[in-house]
């Protein structure tokens, strides 16, 4: 639409025909912020001749600017749009510009500035003219935002009690320009909540509708069904035809609806006892009460309050008992709630059947929104007694094994077999059992104690004594049984006597079959006597030939013809089993009797144990034993078979420590023991810390060698043999106390001869002779080890003599250590004695390593560097102490004079 202005002009040869205004979107309104508007002026030539040239300039006031493009100064179009160099008298002629109106422009009208520059032709003459116009511009208001509610509703249906429903509003732009965005408050009525929420506004175009979402509002329990109120205050964001954005804020009203819930059906499908049963005497019993959900709406959580009648209470004695149900039961869903820990005590007047109410207190869903309801249903249970114990087995067992009670019996188990023929599991609570008097009850146990499952058995223990007044047979008793059945948690208790009989076996049907198998002179084989004995050992063995075994099988044994038992009776087994045997050794005294023949009585008491039993059983014997004697001249005595230093080391003069062993045997037909010895030795020797004894405690069978050991001191004495002697007391084990001797045994010591012990085997020099004058020559002194068996540490101290002095030190006398090799030096290739002592100390450390121990035989090396002065050609003689252990840890030294042989240049 195209808005024309007619506005009069300032000079009397133009007239301003019509402004125009229009907005990049074609209208005619422009806003503050429009950019690109578009100002056209069409000006009609008033001039009696054609005008030239034609250029308008527009001046424009604050706030308002020229395009991107577009200058103060444009040239003139013919109104057709084209281009045009001369418009002749009463033609229209058109000035377009384009111009940015800023955001900060108030809206009204605007007078722009136009001044019309021509040239006038009049045939013979070009002037140039100008004109002057005020052009008028409208800036408009901003368009206003019109959004309405148009719809409200819920996503699902709200009652009192709702969480979380969605409100869904429908909004409607009804205004002039395109709503971009818009954030806001919703506030709702209380109670509904939340009162406040933060909302957004998308883009809403011109006559477009938005469905605003509202999650999470809650409506309270205490909310009463009905209309109300909301508002939203929004801050928007609108564009204008022309693009320019702007705000502005609007408020929108609204109203919602809470319905009313109707109460869901709910029906009681069956009710009952949790197990199935329960009894006029019950405890923990649990009710339960099986619903349905014959409705629509979901029923989320139930809390039912069942009503107790008369003689039913809970546990903690209220006459109400409540359950909880969580779990959702849609339409067509079936829940239980179950009612526990109710106390049933209505034995004095039982009723079959009980009718009480449920109170059911509910949150349901329908369609999304959540109420509450309440609603009352009559449940029906019903109560029974039943009797179901019986005894089925009745035996004796013993230390788990079968048995049976036998007088004196102690531990033995009564296993009565009991059997459940109910439905449930029974447990037994108290048990009196009644029996003969002989008959005492210590213990009661078994698995019936732990309960017994419907249709099983289980075993009743108890463990008694029987009094050894009891005779064999049978013998009636009785058992009352407090039981209780428990089904779940509830439990039935009954008293019931069951009757029935006990046997009492004869315990001379389990007694052993003892004989007496073996009876001889000695211990554990036949022995003779020498004449010697006080106190002779008799052997008695009893042998048990029968099936069952014996405790405690006693022995007692007497003599005739005046004889002495001594310990004649004792134990002579805790428990004799079948087959096995044992045996008593009693000693006799039969010390001047003169008699060939020995009659002895021997009583044999026994106890018969079997299944905790203790009943005596006693059988006597007689029997005779041969008895024969020997004369003691056939004894022998201890004997001197060997003597001499321990392994037949040799022992020197001023040897400590030194072992001397003495070996004697026992020839005697008796053990020897308690043997004390005394060494008596010669002058010149001595006992290491005075102690010249020594005792073996024996005993020492017959034909033993007995050893005994004495550690001895050498003093300074020659050597030869020397004569010692051997005092013995000891005790001879013939019988009883035995029999204590004394005697003397001469002993002989040798002592060695320490010259013999290292010789001397070689001197000479290696690699050259020595000659005068010459240095670095090595002189090898060869030993031998002859007797001593092993020596250590042997070192030499060498004096040379006159005109000779060693290399190491440049001095007569030197230290040096014996080797086990003699090293190869080779002389001819070294130059000087320093490279000789070099070579030489390094020979000592590789090829010629000490010996640390020296055996007998074994070869002794000894190597010293000599330097040889102005002497004269011949033979001189060294001095050399020798200084070891010995193989008794004696430090010892030995000298010797050895030759050195100096040839001559």
């Amino acid at each position: 639409m195209l808005l024309v202005i007619n506005v009069p002009g300032d000079s009397p040869a133009h007239t301003l025909v019509a402004v125009t205004q229009r907005n990049t979107a074609g209208s005619t309104s422009i806003y503050p912020g429009s950019r690109n508007v578009e100002v056209s002026v069409e000006i009609r030539n008033d001039v009696s001749f054609s005008i030239r040239g034609v250029q308008g300039c527009f001046n424009l006031p604050e706030g308002f600017h020229f395009s991107t493009g577009f200058q103060s100064c444009v040239p003139a179009y013919s109104v057709n749009g084209s281009w045009a160099y001369e418009f002749a008298p009463g033609e229209v002629f058109l000035l377009r510009t384009r111009l940015n109106v800023d955001e900060y422009v108030l809206p009204g009208s605007y007078s722009l500035g136009l001044n019309v520059t021509y040239r006038v032709f009049d045939g013979f003459n070009e002037t140039l003219n100008h004109a002057e116009f005020a052009v008028q511009v409208n800036v408009s208001d901003y368009p206003v935002v019109e959004l309405s509610v148009i719809d409200v509703w819920w996503s699902s249906q709200v009652f009192p009690g709702t969480q979380g429903a969605t409100l869904n509003i429908r909004i409607k732009n009804f205004g002039d320009s395109d709503v971009l965005s818009g954030y806001g408050i919703l506030t709702l009525q209380p109670p509904l909540m939340p009162e406040e929420t933060r909302i957004e506004i998308p883009t809403i175009p011109e006559g477009s509708t938005y469905v605003l979402v509202v999650s999470g509002v809650d409506v309270p329990p205490t909310a009463n069904p009905g209309s109300y109120e909301g508002f939203m205050r929004i801050n928007v964001t609108s564009r204008t035809e022309d693009g320019v954005t702007y705000e502005q804020e609007t408020n929108l009203s609204f109203a919602v609806v809470v319905n009313t819930p109707e109460t869901p059906n709910i029906v009681v499908v069956d009710s009952g006892w949790s197990y199935g049963v329960a009894y006029d005497e019950s405890l923990s019993a649990i009710i339960f009460v099986t619903l349905q959900n014959r409705d629509l709406p979901t029923i989320n959580s139930l809390i039912a309050v069942l009503k107790l009648p008369r003689g039913f209470t809970s546990r903690d004695g209220r006459d109400y008992v409540i359950a909880t149900l969580e779990t959702p039961m849609s339409y067509g869903s079936i829940a239980t709630l179950t009612f526990d820990n109710i106390v049933i005590n209505v034995s004095d007047s039982p009723e079959d059947t009980i009718v009480t109410e449920v109170y059911l207190e509910g949150l349901a869903t329908y369609r999304g929104s959540e109420f509450w309801f309440n609603l009352t249903l009559n449940v029906t249970v019903t109560l029974v007694s039943e009797d179901v114990l019986r005894i089925s087995q009745v035996e004796w067992s013993y230390q788990g094994g079968t048995a049976g009670a036998l007088p004196s019996s102690r531990d033995v188990t009564l296993n009565i077999r009991l059997s459940n023929f109910g439905q449930d599991v029974l447990t037994l609570v108290n048990v009196r059992p009644t029996f003969p008097d002989f008959i005492q009850v210590k213990s009661i146990g078994g698995t019936c104690l732990a309960g017994v499952q419907p249709g099983s058995t289980c075993v009743l223990q108890l463990i008694v004594d029987v009094g050894s007044e009891a005779e064999p047979g049978f013998y009636d008793a009785t058992i009352a049984l407090t039981y209780d059945i428990r089904v779940g948690t509830s439990i039935l208790y009954r008293t019931t006597a069951l009757d029935f009989q006990i046997l009492i076996s004869n315990p001379y049907d389990y007694a052993a079959n003892l004989v007496l198998s073996k009876v001889w002179w000695g211990v554990t084989t036949p022995t003779t006597s020498y004449g010697l004995e006080k106190l002779y050992p008799l052997h008695v063995e009893l042998t048990n030939l029968g099936r069952y075994g014996a405790s405690y099988v006693y022995l007692r044994v007497t003599g005739h013809n005046n004889v002495t038992i001594i310990d004649g009776e004792g134990v002579c087994s805790t428990y004799l089993g079948p087959g096995t045997s044992c045996r008593l050794v009693p000693y006799v005294s039969f010390s001047g009797a003169e008699f060939n023949e020995l009659v002895l009585s021997i009583e044999v008491t026994y106890y018969i144990t079997m299944y905790g039993s203790y009943v005596p059983v006693t059988t006597s014997y007689v029997v005779r034993v041969p008895l024969n004697t020997y004369p003691p001249s056939s004894l022998g005595g201890l004997s001197l078979i060997n003597f001499g230093w321990a392994n037949n080391n040799p022992v020197y003069p001023g040897t400590q420590n030194a072992t001397y062993v003495v070996y004697l045997i026992n020839h005697y037909p008796y053990t020897v023991s308690s043997v004390y010895a005394e060494l008596l030795l010669p002058e010149g020797f001595s006992a290491s810390k005075g102690i010249n004894r020594a005792y073996v405690a024996g005993p020492i069978p017959s034909n033993q060698v007995l050893q005994l050991s004495f550690t001895l001191n050498v003093g300074d004495v020659k050597p030869g043999w020397y004569e010692g002697f051997l005092r013995l007391f000891y005790l001879i084990n013939s019988g009883g106390e035995g029999l204590g001797l004394a005697e003397e045994v001469e002993l002989p010591i040798l002592v060695n001869d320490i010259v013999a012990g290292l010789e001397l085997v070689s001197t000479s020099w290696v690699g050259r002779p020595a000659e005068p004058e010459t240095y670095g020559n090595v002189l090898a002194i060869v030993m031998r080890n002859s007797e001593y068996p092993s020596i250590r540490g042997l070192v030499a101290d060498v004096t040379l003599p006159e005109g000779l002095v060693s290399s190491l030190n440049n001095e007569s006398r030197v230290r040096v250590v014996a080797t086990s090799t003699l090293p190869q030096i080779p002389v001819q290739q070294l130059g000087n004695v320093q490279d000789l002592l070099r070579y030489y100390t390094q020979l000592l450390g590789t090829q010629a390593p000490i010996q640390v121990q020296f055996s007998k035989g074994d070869f002794i090396y000894f190597t010293i560097p000599v330097n040889v002065l102005s002497v004269s050609p011949g033979t001189y003689y060294a001095n050399m102490t020798l200084s070891f252990v010995d193989h008794w840890d004696n430090i010892r030294s030995q000298k010797l004079r050895f030759p050195i042989s100096i040839l001559g240049s």
